[in-house]
């Protein structure tokens, strides 16, 4: 494949003895993309200028609301799929195909023996290596077989895999690179690192998951993890040596995404935390339209670049949400990763929408028509299964209502099912047999707290799973405690197919105390969801008797001011006021009826409510909970939630009821609130709602310090918390 792009520029400057000018070209390169090892800064460009003459630094110490040191590798047993978990979705959920998309014979007839291939010979930078065929049958045979390991386990598949494996590491298979000189500066090694990517991504997939088959020795894990690390550590230094550059445009996303995916199997936080901020890299480059520059400019391939980068991006999306972190969220000026897609769909559809980038270098382009014809052969008609769309199957399993998903089932000329399985190196291998027919846990979902929230005061654990008999929650190393399960949720319809699928547990943060903590969900004992977050307390569990109301500037937009006030019930400040009008009204003004055996804690009569907060309180003896609000329906809510508070007036302990509630939804003014079990009202109160404008406020973001509370010479910052849609407090001194 003919790759004239900026590593061939400084190739070329070498070759014709531009030597004087490779010092310059380094320092360029230095600053171009290194990052700022004081303040976390990228540096990306735009192209398709070669060398790229348009880059710009963004900030990458915070993404998607984390801190950049703060993202951490949660599970080193998974990249892509949890073996067990897809070993018995396949079983359960595809038994009669699980041959057609996962066994070795569906990609390749495998050889004998695949002998380990010591040296990498490159003639030249501009054409394939002579180990070129050799090492695309070794790379398809781990495709293949990791893939029937997965489905099948069976021990034959399990020996192969490990034995080939074993066999290279003892040869110190792929060490040798002619005309190079391995851990020098200025060489002309593009290619061969190249060669090396393209194999090593799927690779590492598969030994993710057969390093802890019980059928591998210590032994022999080790010798192959120490060459791999060798390997992989190679393949990902920096073109041209450890004090060359990183490739800005897809070559250097592959880059990452392999670094990430062997940093994640050794725990390496560092390696995760560049793949994430690579994607974010990925969409400052992106334009508008969700078309990459560099890409969409290559002539008659540009279908296929933009391809390429979307396997990269999406193949490092997937590691990152494998660790707990929702990447597909991410969003730079309303560009996202379903943008990127948009685009390329739109592109195949309509040839105009690209051929306006494709004739800026249209030269740089190889295996391809004449434009204005497009290539779109390994797009839409995988060759024996390869395809630069295998990462598809991936995102159709995981937006399975997205609108990209219904025009990406029909993509393949043949129509996926015809073609299936399809695969592809930069995606891991046989994307088919990891992902189709799987939700990939989206019929289960933690919302908050999310990995690396901030959190305070009185909270909720909220989230969704479509079919469980009970939901249960650890915390740190706590005993589990079964949640309320089955809220109404009708913004799960699409996904679940009936609406009583939420769950939510009231939790005063304050009990665990200032630092950062773990949180596991479990379903049905299953656990899906893994996370850390960071708690601050006001030294105390319960803040009594204290009372403060803050002015916040410029907050959410420049010239619009709110004003924020302290809430004992929920141990937190609530927003009490805005530059809003009022919405809705209740003239009437009522008092809660009392009961001895329930009690609805929050809201509280007169209260102020703000952001995504919860109704909460507990009921002795109830089949049923409901809450009405205004004079809407009746909603029926979780009930049976562990309160070992209320066993000296109830008896047992199951009796909490929790119903995660976006304020915002009723507008700003004065609202109604009755609450009955078993059909018998038990309260009756109103409520003041402040919102800020908007049901759910997007991209906005403010951090403040409040001096003197709680009290005097103590101060508390307040980081807004989109989640929460309303203010945390994130510091406390």
């Amino acid at each position: 494949m003919k790759c004239l792009d900026t590593r061939i520029f400084l190739h070329k400057a070498i070759s014709a003895k531009m030597v004087y000018y490779f010092p310059i070209l380094l320092i360029w390169i230095f600053l171009s993309y290194s990052p700022n090892i004081l303040a976390r800064t990228a540096r990306v460009c735009y192209g398709p200028a070669l060398p790229p003459t348009d880059c710009f630094t963004i900030d990458t110490s915070t993404i998607n609301g984390i801190p950049f040191e703060k993202y951490k590798v949660n599970n080193t047993n998974t990249l892509l799929v949890d073996v067990n978990s897809r070993r018995q979705e396949l079983l359960n959920k595809l038994p009669d195909k699980m041959g057609i998309y996962c066994s070795t014979e569906s990609i390749i007839i495998p050889k004998e023996n695949y002998e380990p291939i010591i040296s990498v010979t490159c003639q030249d930078q501009n054409s394939e290596c002579l180990e070129f065929d050799a090492l695309n049958e070794f790379r398809n045979f781990i495709i293949a077989t990791g893939a029937d390991y997965l489905a099948f386990n069976s021990d034959f598949v399990a020996d192969k895999i490990i034995s080939t494996l074993l066999n290279w590491a003892e040869a110190n298979a792929l060490s040798v690179f002619p005309g190079l000189d391995v851990g020098a500066n200025s060489q002309m090694d593009f290619r061969q690192k190249y060669t090396l990517q393209w194999i090593l991504v799927p690779v590492v997939q598969t030994w993710s998951m057969v390093r802890n088959d019980p059928r591998l020795t210590a032994q022999d894990r080790l010798k192959i993890e120490a060459w791999l690390d060798r390997v992989v550590g190679y393949a990902t230094e920096k073109f041209g040596g450890p004090q060359g550059f990183e490739d800005p445009f897809n070559v250097g996303y592959l880059v990452r995404g392999l670094k990430m995916a062997w940093g994640i199997t050794k725990g390496n936080n560092l390696d995760l935390a560049e793949g994430i901020e690579k994607i974010l890299m990925g969409l400052h480059q992106m334009r508008e339209d969700g078309s990459f520059p560099r890409e969409v400019a290559r002539g008659a391939c540009a279908v296929r670049y933009q391809n390429t980068m979307l396997l990269n991006l999406l193949f490092m999306a997937e590691l990152a949400t494998m660790q707990g972190y929702d990447i597909y969220s991410l969003s730079v000026d309303r560009k996202t990763l379903h943008v990127a897609i948009n685009f390329l769909l739109d592109a195949i559809d309509d040839p105009e929408t690209i051929l306006k980038y494709a004739y800026q270098d249209a030269e740089n382009c190889s295996h391809a028509p004449q434009l204005p014809l497009m290539d779109l052969s390994q797009t839409i008609d995988p060759t024996n299964g390869f395809s630069y769309s295998a990462w598809l199957e991936a995102y159709i399993a995981r937006f399975p209502n997205h609108p990209n998903s219904s025009r990406l089932k029909t993509l393949l000329v043949r129509g996926l099912e015809n073609t299936r399985p399809i695969y592809h190196p930069h995606s891991g291998g046989n994307t088919t047999c990891f992902y189709a027919g799987s939700d990939l846990g989206r019929t289960a979902n933690l919302e908050s707290p999310q990995n690396g929230s901030f959190e305070s005061g009185i909270g909720l654990i909220r989230g969704w799973i479509c079919n469980a008999n009970f939901v249960e929650i650890q915390i740190n190393d706590q005993p589990r405690q079964q949640v309320a399960y089955g809220t109404t949720r009708e913004d799960t319809v699409e996904v679940c197919g009936d609406d009583n699928n939420g769950f939510g547990y009231t939790f005063n943060w304050n009990t665990l105390g200032t630092g950062t903590h773990r949180l596991r969900v479990y379903s049905d004992g299953v656990q899906f969801a893994d996370v850390n977050f960071k708690v601050t307390v006001l030294n105390e569990e319960y803040l009594r008797g204290v009372s403060g109301e803050y002015a916040l500037p410029n907050f959410p937009k420049v010239g619009q001011n709110i004003t924020v006030r302290w809430s004992e019930p929920h141990q937190n400040f609530v927003i009490s006021g805005a530059d809003q009008k009022n919405s809705s009204t209740i003239l009437s003004s009522t008092t809660p009826l009392s009961s001895t055996l329930a009690s609805l804690e929050s809201p509280q009569q007169s209260s102020f409510e703000s952001g995504i907060g919860l109704i909460r309180g507990w009921v002795c003896e109830a089949n049923t909970v409901d809450i009405q609000i205004d004079d809407q329906p009746l909603v029926r809510i979780a009930y049976g939630t562990t309160r070992k508070d209320t066993i000296a007036v109830c008896g047992d302990d199951n009796n909490g009821f929790g119903y995660t509630f976006n304020w915002n939804t009723l507008g700003t003014g004065t609202h109604r609130l009755k609450a009955f079990a078993d059909g018998i009202q038990f309260a009756d109160i109103t409520f003041s709602v402040t919102t800020l404008g908007e049901i759910y406020l997007r991209e906005a973001a403010g951090e403040y310090n409040l001096s003197d509370f709680p009290q005097a010479a103590r101060n508390i910052t307040l980081r807004w918390s989109e989640p929460h849609q309303n203010f945390v407090i994130s510091d406390f001194r």
